[in-house]
C-alpha cells in the first residue's frame, strides 16, 4: 500500500493500466528483494547474532531521536516584513476591469485600523491563519472548517456519498455574526472545495457548470456576498486555485479536482462580482501560476496536501501579493 500511494500519477506519468502494471512490479520487485536479503538469511540462520550492547544502546537511542524529532513541529518560518504602501504586483489582480472604489465609512464606525474579516471554508481558514500580522490592519478569520455556501444535504466526495457538516446548513447566520463582530471594511471571501462537488439537485446528481446547479450556486452566492457587505465593507472574491486533493485508483482525478470545474466556478465569482459591485482578485493564477495545479510557486512549496496552504506558501508567495490590495481597498473605504 505505501508503495501504490508513492507512485502517483503526478509522479511516474502514468495512468490507467499502465499505472497499475508500474505498480505491481515495484512491489513485486520490493518484496523479492526483502525476500532475498532479509527474510531467507534469518529463517535459514540456526541462531541469529545478538547484537553488542554498544550497538543496542545506539539503535534504541537513534529510534528514540526518530520519535521525538517525528512528533515536534517544524518552526514556522520567519514572517517577512510587506510593504503594504508599494504598489502590489499585478499577477492576479481582476483582469480587463479597474478595481471598484469601496464606498465611504460610514459615519459611527469604530475607530482604529482598518479591519479586514475572511469569510469562507477551510482553505479560506488556511489562507487567513497564516497571513502574517500587520501594525497598519487587523485581519479576523471567519472561515467555517469543513463548510462551504453550498446546502444541498445529499453530497458526492471522492466517489463516494458524504454529508454535509453538522452546522453547515445554517453558515448563513454564522457568517452573520462574524461580520457583526468585526464591522470589517474589507470582508473577503474564499470558496473552494464544497461548490465543485457533485450534489442532488431536483432529483439528480449535478454539479457546477450545469444551468440549473449554476443556478442555484449563482443565489447561494448573492445571499454570501449580501451578508459580508451587511456592514458597509467591500466584498472582495478570491478565486478558487486549482486543486488536487487525492487520485482516483486508475490515477485519473476525482470530479472536484476537474480545473472545468474550477473555472466554472470562477466565472460565477466574476458574474457575481459585476452585480455586486465587488472585487475579483486571481488568487488561482497567484498560486497556480503556469495555468495548472501546482505544488509550489515562487519558489516555495505553497499547498500541503493538494488543496490547503502552507504557512510558508501564504507568507513568502501569497501575502506579498495579497496584503497590499486588501491594504488598498481598505484605506480607500477609510
Amino acid at each position: 500500500m505505501p508503495l501504490f500511494q508513492w507512485l502517483t500519477a503526478e509522479r511516474t506519468g502514468l495512468t490507467g493500466f499502465a499505472l497499475l502494471a508500474a505498480r505491481c512490479a515495484v512491489t513485486l520487485a520490493a518484496a523479492g528483494g526483502s525476500y532475498l536479503l532479509v527474510e531467507r538469511p534469518i529463517r535459514r540462520a540456526r541462531r541469529l547474532p545478538r547484537p553488542a550492547p554498544a550497538l543496542a544502546g545506539t539503535a534504541v537511542a537513534g529510534v528514540a531521536a526518530v520519535a521525538v524529532l517525528g512528533t515536534v513541529p517544524p518552526a514556522p518560518p520567519p514572517k517577512p516584513a510587506i510593504a503594504l504602501d508599494a504598489a502590489p504586483p499585478t499577477a492576479g489582480a481582476a483582469a480587463g476591469s479597474p478595481t471598484p472604489v469601496p464606498p465611504a465609512r460610514r459615519p459611527g464606525r469604530r475607530p482604529g485600523p482598518p479591519r479586514i474579516a475572511i469569510l469562507g471554508d477551510s482553505v479560506s481558514w488556511s489562507l487567513g491563519t497564516y497571513l502574517p500580522e500587520q501594525e497598519k490592519f487587523t485581519v479576523s478569520v471567519r472561515a467555517v472548517q469543513g463548510c462551504g455556501i453550498a446546502r444541498l444535504p445529499e453530497v458526492r466526495y471522492i466517489g463516494e456519498p458524504h454529508p454535509n457538516y453538522p452546522g453547515c446548513e445554517h453558515w448563513d447566520a454564522r457568517w452573520q455574526r462574524g461580520v457583526r463582530a468585526d464591522d470589517p471594511d474589507v470582508a473577503v471571501i474564499l470558496l473552494d472545495r464544497w461548490e465543485l462537488m457533485d450534489r442532488k439537485l431536483d432529483g439528480r446528481w449535478q454539479h457546477v457548470g450545469e444551468p440549473a446547479f449554476d443556478r442555484y450556486l449563482a443565489g447561494e452566492l448573492d445571499r454570501a456576498v449580501g451578508i459580508a457587505a451587511g456592514r458597509g465593507a467591500h466584498v472582495t472574491l478570491l478565486t478558487a486555485p486549482y486543486t488536487r486533493r487525492a487520485e482516483r485508483p486508475d490515477g485519473g482525478l476525482w470530479p472536484e479536482d476537474d480545473p472545468a470545474r474550477v473555472d466554472a466556478w470562477n466565472r460565477l465569482l466574476r458574474a457575481a462580482a459585476e452585480r455586486h459591485h465587488a472585487t475579483v482578485l486571481d488568487l488561482n493564477r497567484r498560486a497556480c501560476p503556469e495555468g495548472r495545479f501546482a505544488w509550489e510557486a515562487g519558489g516555495v512549496r505553497v499547498r500541503s496536501d493538494g488543496l490547503h496552504f502552507t504557512p510558508e506558501g501564504v507568507q513568502r508567495w501569497i501575502a506579498p501579493w495579497l496584503l497590499p490590495e486588501l491594504y488598498r481597498l481598505a484605506v480607500r473605504g477609510a
